[in-house]
């Protein structure tokens, strides 16, 4: 029985910790991105709320959702499918958490080539 205890005990644990969240980010976050190529910069507002992700890049115009592709203590990795403007398509986006209220934005292109950088602020 005390087998069946631990064991029981040592799963739920598992699958608790499987269940990674981005509960740990969610919020408004808000920053300048740098592109590597043009020398640019441009704005952006990341929200995350609720397991639904956007991006507005208001001052290109473009908008993105953004679908979750891997999760960690530290990083998180989306696929970024743009709904609204002209922006470059199949971005890959990854968020680096700093702390509680600064992160690290990096988008690269479907080949993994960097294409621009930014620190975005909780709002």
């Amino acid at each position: 029985m005390k087998k069946i205890l631990v064991v029981g005990a040592l799963l739920l644990c598992i699958i608790s910790f499987g269940q990674n969240s981005t509960s740990m980010i969610d919020g408004t976050w808000v920053g300048k991105g740098y592109q590597f190529n043009s020398n640019k910069t441009w704005s952006i507002v990341l929200t995350i709320d609720n397991g639904e992700y956007s991006i507005d890049y208001a001052s290109i115009p473009c908008k993105s959702e953004l679908k979750l592709l891997e999760i960690s203590a530290n990083r998180v990795v989306f696929e970024e499918e743009i709904r609204k403007g002209i922006c470059v398509r199949d971005g890959i986006v990854e968020l680096e958490i700093i702390d509680s209220n600064s992160i690290i934005y990096k988008w690269s292109f479907s080949d993994g080539k960097p294409g621009a950088i930014a620190e975005l602020y909780k709002f």
